[in-house]
């Protein structure tokens, strides 16, 4: 056996210091990379998480001023003196009075409807309640009113000019609200009344 394989087996292998430092260096570079890799993840969770909670608080907004925009229509059904059986209600919506639609696209679907003044009603315009603050949504929550026929066992039918003196109604109230900032979340409730 040589004398430089006797020194290998009594010392084994050892790297120099130079050696050492430069592997130290190496596994702090991953070390590093690995913390910022994780940090940048991290920051892009708690990004998206934040995106998510201001979608839901936005949406919420618009659920809430559609709530309150379905109660304003039926007070609006109970008091203002204005909604009577089938009376007023026209194909195509005047004043938020709409007869069903039956061959076309149905009113509350319709666009058209809900940009028109004349043709749906903002919230508070027939009943006097004020306004909601302008930070919970981006428009005027509006609504729409379309009358049914109470036929007998609960089960409607769509209204008509010519109902028997006495007939019952149920109102389906279609309540929209856009919620708010740019493409606000849009929220569309709707309810069945029937006049007390």
């Amino acid at each position: 056996m040589s004398n430089k394989t006797k020194k290998i087996l009594q010392h084994g292998f050892r790297s120099t210091p130079h050696q050492a430092r430069g592997a130290t260096l190496i596994i702090g570079l991953i070390v590093l990379l690995l913390v910022t890799l994780l940090s940048v993840a991290t920051m892009e969770h708690t990004s998206r998480q934040e995106r998510m909670t201001g979608n839901l608080a936005r949406r919420t907004k618009a659920m809430e001023a559609a709530e309150s925009t379905l109660r304003d229509a039926e007070r609006d059904i109970q008091f203002s003196g204005r909604v009577v059986a089938a009376n007023g209600f026209v194909a195509g919506c005047i004043e938020g009075l709409c007869t069903p639609s039956l061959t076309t696209i149905p009113n509350w679907k319709n666009d058209a409807v809900w940009s028109s003044n004349t043709k749906s009603v903002a919230y508070g315009a027939k009943t006097g309640a004020g306004s909601l603050p302008s930070t919970e949504v981006s428009s005027a929550p509006r609504y729409i009113i379309e009358p049914f026929l109470d036929l007998r066992g609960g089960s409607l039918g769509v209204a008509n000019y010519n109902q028997p003196a006495g007939s019952s109604f149920r109102y389906r109230v279609t309540a929209r609200a856009v919620g708010p900032g740019a493409g606000g979340e849009v929220v569309l409730l709707q309810s069945l009344y029937k006049k007390q």
